[in-house]
């Protein structure tokens, strides 16, 4: 192995956090590193609260705002490094929340558009990028266009490695619900394309993933997955005489719509509460209220395992939506490892085809209910649980001692960070 002290530079939409889906999986596969071994470069201003500015040595954002402000003539500037102390950051992250929730749907086109302005690249960008020195980039851009060409401008600039992690699928099971939406598929071809020939080494998260993407690439990939701390195993007990069904996580795919339609099932018998750092529409907050689903923010650390082990079941939901299940066809949940190293029950509510699903069912950790079933049929599947869930503990022991095996934050960790090495 190459003697060279390793400097990533981690591209991508979202912040390292705590309590975000990727910003979650990114802190688990670096958490061998140490913070002067990496440096961020992100493009959605996340709050405060959930941006993890403690994680790396070095953060820059830039963003759609900066660019329009940049465009406009209203600033100088179009991204700057960034921290806790940055007074104008959260303000950036409320205008940013709103124009994404009010423009519309499909709008992947009209974004790359607007950053193939290159209005990004300045000179406190170049200035930055040396300060920091990295010798490999990495990127996690999703179906973000102007992701990857940040992170192979830099690779270029710099000469240095790239590689390359898919997290979800936006390119084989194609979702148009218009014709800009079609158009970013075709141009997505050639840029994924383009990308996977070019990094050093190319990650997707989970086998199945990693499988489909080095077939149709005709290239390997490596499958990674969010890890977790391993906690000694605490067997379940009976803690609530009628259940308690948790979810936590976000709420976005539709997956509320689910949590609503499961709850309307099993209410006489169990009680589902969910945990989230979702804002939550009038509309969402409405269905909860109607459904008798019991909504708590979401919780970290310590709060978040302890309310874990006072739940019976764990739940994960995935959209039976036509598009949203092309989605979510190849993508694993990153809660599933924290949800077998609880030592709860797992149940899974969703399409049966869908990756998360198929995990749970093909290695035996946990229960699944297909989605497609009508009601009927699903509350005559949980009856086979509910009463008396406590006879699947061993299928609960096997997905402990599966994650504990499989999930180890800190042993992926290592294996992660000496193949980005010895690339060096």
């Amino acid at each position: 192995m190459n003697d060279k002290r390793i400097k990533v530079l981690v591209v991508t939409g979202n912040p390292f956090s705590k309590v975000s889906n990727n910003g979650k999986t990114h802190e688990a596969i670096f958490s061998a590193f140490d913070k002067y071994e990496l440096c961020q470069l992100f493009c959605r201003p996340v709050s405060k609260e959930h941006t993890d500015f403690d994680y790396c040595c070095g953060y820059y954002s830039v963003n759609e705002i900066d660019i329009i402000n940049k465009l406009l003539h209203k600033s100088n500037f179009c991204g700057e490094p960034v921290n806790n102390d940055n007074s104008e950051y959260d303000s950036k992250h409320t205008i940013y929340n709103k124009i994404k929730s009010n423009r519309k749907r499909n709008l992947g086109f009209f974004r790359d558009m607007l950053w193939a302005t290159n209005k990004w690249k300045t000179d406190e960008l170049n200035k930055w990028i040396n300060e920091q020195s990295p010798n490999v980039v990495f990127i996690d851009g999703g179906g973000d266009k102007y992701l990857y060409n940040i992170a192979m401008f830099v690779s270029k600039s710099l000469n240095i490695p790239m590689i390359a992690f898919f997290t979800d699928d936006y390119l084989i099971y194609p979702r148009y619900k218009s014709l800009f939406a079609k158009l970013q598929q075709i141009r997505m071809k050639y840029f994924y394309r383009k990308i996977v020939d070019y990094a050093s080494i190319c990650y997707a998260i989970g086998e199945s993933m990693a499988k489909e993407y080095g077939d149709y690439f005709h290239k390997p990939f490596l499958h990674i997955m969010n890890a977790t701390e391993i906690y000694p195993y605490v067997a379940p007990i009976v803690v609530n005489k009628r259940p308690t069904i948790s979810y936590f996580g976000g709420l976005h795919l539709n997956r509320w719509e689910m949590i609503v339609r499961l709850s309307n099932i099993v209410n006489q018998d169990a009680t589902i509460h969910v945990y989230s750092f979702a804002d939550l529409s009038e509309d969402i907050i409405r269905e909860f209220e109607k459904s008798k689903v019991i909504y708590h923010t979401g919780l970290k650390g310590y709060e978040l395992r302890n309310a874990m082990l006072n739940s019976d079941i764990l739940l994960h939901v995935e959209s039976d939506d036509s598009i949203q299940r092309r989605f979510t066809r190849l993508a694993i949940s990153t809660k599933i490892p924290e949800y077998l190293i609880s030592g709860r029950l797992v149940l899974g509510f969703g399409p049966a085809e869908v990756a998360s699903m198929r995990f749970l069912s093909d290695n035996n950790i946990g229960f699944v209910v297909s989605s497609d079933e009508p009601d009927v049929e699903v509350r005559n599947r949980l009856k086979e649980i509910l009463p008396n869930y406590e006879y699947l503990n061993d299928v609960v022991k096997y997905g402990y001692d599966f994650a504990a095996k499989n999930f180890n934050k800190s042993a992926l960790a290592l294996e992660f960070k000496s193949r980005l090495e010895s690339i060096l």
